[in-house]
């Protein structure tokens, strides 16, 4: 019940962020070549958020974790690896990856079984989703604010 909760809060997300993230249609031009000068604000925020999760071993990491595979599933670990580089997000904080896209769909499916094994009180959902929240919002606002670096460069990216 949890996982399913969650499965279909990272697809809408997911959806959401095709629809109007501006590295998806600048990857989709082929746009996005050059990486940003300095880190992005948000970037130091995401890493936070991943670490504490994959430190504290908590369901909350499993959902993100979840998250990115469901990303690298649909998009391709091409996408995935171009984001990494435009961003500044150091390999390892999303290794967990694998090195195909199958891989990831299995990986999310394992992910998502684990939460329901880890979690069977439904009151822990809403608090679940909010962290699942907490890091997409921070990864969305991580893009944004590269491609505004990007226009700011002189790089088109486009929301078409």
């Amino acid at each position: 019940m949890i996982a399913r909760a969650l499965r279909a809060e990272i697809e809408r997300s997911a959806h959401t962020m095709r629809a109007r993230n501006p590295l998806f249609s600048g990857a989709a031009k082929g746009t996005q070549r050059a990486r940003t000068s300095g880190p992005s604000p948000a970037l130091g925020s995401l890493l936070a958020l991943l670490d504490r999760g994959a430190r504290d071993g908590t369901p909350a990491h499993l959902a993100h974790k979840a998250f990115f595979q469901y990303l690298a599933a649909e998009n391709g670990l091409s996408w995935i690896q171009m984001v990494e580089e435009r961003c500044g997000i150091p390999e390892e904080a999303l290794g967990f990856l694998g090195s195909a896209r199958e891989e990831c769909r299995d990986g999310v499916e394992e992910v998502l079984d684990a939460i329901d094994d880890l979690v069977d009180d439904p009151a822990r959902l809403p608090g679940l989703r909010d962290e699942l929240r907490e890091v997409i919002e921070h990864f969305d606002q991580l893009c944004v604010e590269v491609a505004h670096v990007d226009r700011r460069a002189g790089l088109h990216v486009s929301a078409a």
